[in-house]
């Protein structure tokens, strides 16, 4: 019994292990993003033609100025098409904005 307590204790703690490197994604800050990207006001109309190198520059303003913070998901796909990637999940809309490797 104490050797099955201690294999699920194993166990319990290597999925938290695994569960919290996958969830510590690092984020970059806005400033390094503009940094490296620039900005540039936003054309929803440019930034759902999907050009990777136009929506870079277009993602650090929106992120500036919030502008989808609070809207609904429809809107967010309305203006800015349907997502290309995920974050964690499909329901959190993402935008590629550079190749993946």
């Amino acid at each position: 019994m104490k050797k099955l307590v201690a294999l699920i204790t194993i166990l319990i703690m290597g999925i938290l292990a695994v569960a919290e490197s996958y969830y510590a994604a690092q984020f970059m800050a806005l400033s390094a993003a503009e940094k490296k990207w620039g900005t540039q006001s936003l054309d929803a109309k440019t930034f759902s033609e999907g050009n990777l190198s136009k929506r870079a520059p277009m993602a650090v303003d929106i992120l500036k100025r919030s502008l989808y913070v609070g809207k609904s998901r429809k809107l967010v796909r309305q203006e800015l098409g349907d997502p290309d990637s995920y974050f964690f999940s499909d329901t959190i809309y993402a935008y590629k904005i550079m190749p993946f490797p």
